[in-house]
């Protein structure tokens, strides 16, 4: 039988490896290229896309909102993992894009 720790470990390397491949892809290949995906992070590049506002400051803002009336309907302990992620998906957009900012169109695999 795993350890307890070892079992929350697991799922705090999985959500950390999901951001930081969400985060890369949207720096690398969504926002360069003008395309938008669903949820807050579409929101978010839109809001970009008509702004130049950063897709991590409107993504932020509205997670917190929901964050805030999911805390109170569902309770902390429910909502670790999610703020965890919505915080550190926010830091991984803004690190991409300061990544993305010395590479010349990195998705540019097109002949």
């Amino acid at each position: 039988m795993k350890n307890k720790y070892t079992a929350v470990f697991i799922d705090y390397l999985t959500i950390t490896m999901g951001v930081c491949l969400y985060a890369i892809t949207l720096a690398f290949c969504v926002l360069p290229y003008k395309l938008t995906s669903g949820g807050v992070a579409g929101i978010g590049t839109r809001v970009f896309y008509a702004t130049g506002f950063e897709v991590q400051n409107t993504y932020i803002i509205i997670n917190v909102a929901l964050l805030g009336a999911a805390i109170i309907e569902l309770g902390w302990r429910f909502c670790i993992k999610t703020i965890y992620a919505t915080f550190s998906l926010t830091f991984a957009i803004w690190a991409a894009q300061r990544i993305f900012e010395m590479v010349d169109k990195p998705c540019s695999w097109r002949v």
